[in-house]
């Protein structure tokens, strides 16, 4: 799966910028009035920030779901494995061993399906 880490990155730095911004607005309030009502004037700053935040958080959030869809997609055309064929039948316990050789979605599957996972053949 992709990490996006760059579009990760993106949404993290907007969102230290929002901090930063909301960090500077809380200090100048504790001041003089003069210090308050400069707070109040970077109000509009703060909102376009937050925006700005907002945007790359979304954009970080649809590429993710994106790969998500790419990568359950491709397992449509992939033939499924011996260990989630045995999920098929029933199989209600496996050994370590065979649940780490299955997919995620096969073990996601398998789980919901109520199956266990022991150390031991039983």
């Amino acid at each position: 799966m992709t990490t996006f880490k760059s579009a990760y990155d993106l949404a993290q730095k907007r969102v230290q910028a929002v901090n930063d911004k909301a960090q500077e607005i809380e200090t100048l309030l504790g001041g003089t009035e003069e210090d308050v009502n400069a707070a109040l004037a970077l109000e509009p700053a703060l909102d376009e920030a937050q925006a700005e935040a907002q945007k790359a958080i979304d954009l970080y959030n649809k590429l993710t779901k994106a790969g998500d869809l790419a990568d359950s997609t491709a397992s449509l055309f992939v033939p499924v494995s011996e260990a989630a064929a045995e999920v098929g039948t029933a199989k209600n316990t496996m050994t370590r061993e065979e649940f780490d050789g299955m997919s995620i979605s096969d073990k996601a599957r398998f789980m919901t399906n109520g199956g266990k996972v022991t150390d031991k053949e039983e």
